[in-house]
């Protein structure tokens, strides 16, 4: 099939608005606007920072499990293993930390995911709350001894 030609006056052409002499010259009007040195050219120093006093975290070695709680725990369904990796966990609050010092042969990728799978089943997170609670409350009393030994109360 041939093309037929078309009429140039019917035919419409996209108009061509750019015209680069005009974009030249607004581009050569505007300043460009440059980053200024700081102080003659010098890096800003940040202010030191102050060292903060370590705060040792609350662990498992203050408040012992009890062997009511061990008995407990294990008529649960919780395992001897699991015992020990909350033990553990307890101290660090890492699970792959805990499953590693349990298990030292294991690789580190196999450390996160059975970590991961024993301290989300349902009876061992009931355990870690137990115990937690027993560490809470045990914080608790300690701070109420010692602001009543630093008020004169007791």
């Amino acid at each position: 099939m041939a093309r037929k030609p078309q009429d140039p006056k019917t035919s419409q052409k996209p108009e061509n608005n750019f015209k680069p002499d005009e974009v030249a010259a607004e581009s050569a009007k505007t300043p460009v606007k440059r980053k200024q040195p700081s102080q003659k050219g010098k890096p800003q120093r940040r202010p030191p920072v102050k060292a903060l006093e370590p705060v040792a975290p609350a662990t498992a070695d203050e408040v012992p499990a009890t062997e009511e709680q061990i008995k407990e725990a294990l008529d649960n369904g919780v395992t001897p293993f699991e015992l020990q990796l909350v033990e553990a966990y307890l101290t660090c609050f890492n699970g792959s930390k805990a499953y590693k010092q349990i298990k030292p042969e294991v690789t580190q990728n196999t450390a996160d995911t059975c970590s991961a799978q024993v301290l989300n089943r349902p009876r061992v997170t009931a355990y870690i709350a137990k115990r937690m609670s027993a560490m809470f409350k045990r914080t608790e009393e300690s701070q109420d001894r010692l602001i009543n030994q630093y008020l004169g109360l007791s």
